[in-house]
C-alpha cells in the first residue's frame, strides 16, 4: 500500500514537471523584478549624483549604543530633561532594542550600516523566494513604495520588524521580537500559537536591560509620540506578511480554477 501511494505521488510530480509552464508564469515575475531593479537603480543613480546623507536612523541607533557604553544610558541629555520633538538621530527605542543594535554597531563603517539593512532584507527574501507568480506584482509595488525607500535608505528599524513579522507568521516565536518596537507591539500576537516561546523571546531583552527602563519612561513622556506613529510604514510590514497571505489565498485560487475539489 505504501509503495503504491509513493508511486502515485511520484507520478503526480512527474506529471506536473512535464506540463509546459504558461508564459504568464514567467513573464509576470520577470517583469516585476525588472521594475524593482529599474526603480532602485534610478534611486542609486540619483543618490550618486546628489550624495544626500543617508542612514539617519541607523546612525541614531549606533550613537545610542555607544552613548550607553560611555554614560550608562542610550538617551541624550535633552531627551531626559524636558519636552522635545523627536528628529532623525534621536534614540527613542526602548533599552531592549540595544541587544539587536550591538552586533552591528561594533562593526567598522560602512559595513555596519550595510549589514544592518542587508540582513533583514535577506530574511524577507527567504520568505518571498517561493511566492506564486501572481504575488510578484504586489511584492514589486511594496518594494518600490516611498516608505520602503525611506526605510532602506535610513536604516529604519521597521525593516527588522517586517522580517520578524514574516517569520513570526511562519514560526510563531520570532514575533516576540516585534516587542523591540512598542509602537508595533500588538503584532506580537501573531505568535499566539506558541505563547510561551513568543513571550520568552519578548521578555529576555527586557530583562537584560531592565535597569535602563526608568529613563525610557521619561523619554516617552517627554517626546509625546503617538503610539500610531509607525503605522505609516505599513507597506514595509505588508511585505513581511505577503508570503503568509499567499499561503492563505493559494488554495482558494486553486479551487476556483478547478484544480482541486473543495473540502466537504
Amino acid at each position: 500500500m505504501e509503495q503504491t501511494s509513493a508511486l502515485v505521488a511520484r507520478g503526480r510530480r512527474d506529471l506536473r514537471r512535464s506540463r509546459p509552464v504558461p508564459p504568464l508564469y514567467l513573464v509576470v515575475p520577470l517583469a516585476s523584478t525588472a521594475v524593482v531593479l529599474a526603480v532602485w537603480a534610478a534611486i542609486a543613480i540619483d543618490w550618486l549624483g546628489a550624495r544626500p546623507p543617508i542612514g539617519h536612523d541607523w546612525e541614531g541607533y549606533r550613537q545610542g549604543f555607544f552613548r550607553w557604553l560611555e554614560t550608562g544610558t542610550p538617551y541624550a541629555r535633552f531627551e531626559l530633561v524636558g519636552a522635545f520633538h523627536a528628529q532623525y538621530g534621536d534614540f527613542i527605542h526602548p533599552p531592549s532594542f540595544l541587544p539587536l543594535v550591538a552586533p552591528f554597531a561594533l562593526l567598522p563603517f560602512p559595513l555596519d550600516g550595510i549589514l544592518w539593512v542587508g540582513v533583514p532584507l535577506v530574511l524577507l527574501a527567504l520568505l518571498l523566494r517561493r511566492s506564486p507568480w501572481w504575488a510578484y506584482p504586489f511584492a514589486a509595488g511594496l518594494l518600490v513604495h516611498s516608505e520602503m525607500e525611506y526605510t532602506v535608505l535610513n536604516g529604519n528599524s521597521t525593516l527588522w520588524m517586517a522580517a520578524f513579522l514574516g517569520w513570526g507568521l511562519r514560526l510563531d516565536w520570532p514575533a516576540g521580537l516585534i516587542a523591540l518596537k512598542p509602537s508595533l507591539g500588538p503584532l506580537v500576537l501573531v505568535g499566539w500559537r506558541q505563547p510561551r516561546r513568543t513571550l520568552a523571546v519578548a521578555a529576555i531583552p527586557v530583562l537584560l536591560t531592565l535597569p535602563l527602563w526608568p529613563d525610557y519612561v521619561i523619554v516617552v513622556a517627554n517626546a509625546h509620540l503617538p503610539l500610531s506613529y509607525s503605522l505609516g510604514q505599513w507597506p514595509v510590514l505588508a511585505l513581511g506578511a505577503l508570503p503568509w497571505l499567499c499561503d492563505r489565498v493559494q488554495p482558494w485560487r486553486a479551487w476556483l480554477a478547478g484544480q482541486v475539489q473543495p473540502a466537504t
